[in-house]
């Protein structure tokens, strides 16, 4: 949508759309911008789209990740070139097409070998810990070296917050 001009920088749905596919722009009964993908039946109203709403959690939580990154980072003295992989967890990460997240910002702009998608880590994680001495004492080893980093409560926290919220296309 980024690509096509029907969202804009700031997250906005444009209602003049694209020549091509700004005809599929409309406004729901409460007036709130959205984007139908496709119609699934003849009935008005129903099928796949995405509203302004949607648009704006994706932003939140877009800024969340790119923050935490961009945090994480400066807090470890490590540069973007100095990451080896990016490790995608969860059954979200399953349906995630990473170029269209970098391109948003949801995962760092890294080469695309760098990117490993591992599905529910939690569960298979748990697993070895129980089945393996070896994996258990890894887990403590990993919690042991493990610091948290608030960020809420960071001094910039609200400014690179912000900054992340902007989809920008390169």
């Amino acid at each position: 949508m980024l690509r096509h001009g029907l969202i804009d920088e700031s997250g906005k749905l444009n209602e003049s759309g694209s020549k091509d596919l700004g005809y599929r722009i409309f406004r729901d009964e409460s007036g709130i911008l959205g984007f139908r993908f496709c119609n699934l039946s003849p009935i008005e109203g129903t099928g796949l789209a995405i509203t302004q709403r949607d648009v704006r959690q994706v932003q939140l939580a877009k800024a969340a990740i790119a923050t935490g990154i961009e945090v994480l980072l400066e807090k470890t003295c490590i540069s973007m070139e100095d990451i080896d992989r990016v490790v995608v967890a969860g059954a979200f990460g399953n349906y995630l097409n990473s170029e269209n997240a970098m391109t948003i910002g949801i995962l760092p702009k890294v080469p695309l070998e760098k990117i490993h998608y591992i599905g529910n880590s939690a569960i298979r994680g748990a697993y070895r810990a129980l089945m393996s001495q070896d994996a258990l004492q890894e887990v403590k080893a990993i919690v042991d070296r493990t610091k948290v980093v608030e960020l809420s409560t960071l001094k910039d926290f609200t400014n690179i917050f912000l900054k992340n919220l902007v989809f920008k296309i390169d």
